[in-house]
């Protein structure tokens, strides 16, 4: 029987696979540097921007965050007062400040743009002592004396658009937020020490005391070991607890 060599067919390229994995490693990392960059020329853009917005302007914008339901004003008798006390302290912005209830079971407190501060119907519940609700509506006072919320704004609109024209077609919205979560978690820690210390400082001067003040900290890391903790919100949005416990802490001893 003759043997008869046959001419092999032609085949894919078996490094074609190993390029391939090479230049999508190669166009991650330049989105990734891509949006590294934008997020701290934007970032610094933003925080610049939010610095020159008059106090009159950011007011304005957001003037429709100032409604108060009538059911509202009888949950907030007791903040209401605090509130109205600390407000008048020397120093703070010239911004039309309000306060309202959120309708959740869950503690929790936030700054909203053009000088409203809301609080959930669960912190109301949970915050047992003045000094400790003087010191979360203090801490959001700090949010917007240092104009944290504009901040968190411009930056969240600017890095998001870069994302979505970095990735194009294939963003997705839910990995966006991922990495503006992720962008922002050192700027978040800074902004929370800074309003802590502001927080502190203004509860102690309307008040003239630091009793019960830390109380929803101590709270929070009493409770956070649970995996059904009612903190687990606060614990999310306004992070590392314990560290800044320790700092607020050697604060008062001085």
């Amino acid at each position: 029987m003759k043997f008869i060599p046959k001419i092999p067919r032609d085949t894919a390229e078996i490094s074609t696979g190993s390029e391939n994995w090479v230049s999508y490693l190669k166009g991650s990392l330049s989105i990734g540097l891509i949006i590294l960059f934008a997020y701290l020329a934007l970032g610094l853009t933003a925080d610049l921007v939010s610095q020159c917005i008059p106090d009159r302007y950011e007011a304005r914008f957001f003037a429709a965050l100032k409604k108060v339901s009538p059911e509202d004003k009888q949950a907030l008798v007791q903040a209401q007062s605090i509130f109205d006390r600390m407000i008048v302290q020397p120093g703070l912005r010239d911004l039309p400040y309000h306060l309202f209830i959120i309708p959740s079971n869950d503690p929790n407190a936030f700054a909203y743009p053009g000088g409203g501060v809301g609080l959930t119907s669960g912190l109301l519940r949970e915050t047992q002592t003045e000094g400790g609700l003087a010191f979360v509506i203090g801490h959001e006072l700090g949010h917007h004396q240092n104009r944290d919320a504009m901040r968190s704004i411009g930056r969240a609109v600017l890095l998001g658009i870069v994302i979505s024209i970095a990735l194009g077609d294939s963003a997705d919205d839910s990995a966006i937020d991922a990495l503006l979560d992720v962008a922002n978690a050192r700027h978040s820690q800074t902004q929370e020490y800074r309003a802590d210390l502001f927080g502190l400082t203004l509860a102690h001067d309307a008040f003239g005391h630091r009793n019960g003040e830390l109380e929803f900290f101590e709270k929070l890391l009493e409770e956070e070991k649970g995996s059904h903790s009612v903190w687990a919100s606060f614990a999310v949005s306004h992070p590392y607890a314990g560290l800044r416990l320790e700092r607020l802490k050697e604060i008062e001893k001085k």
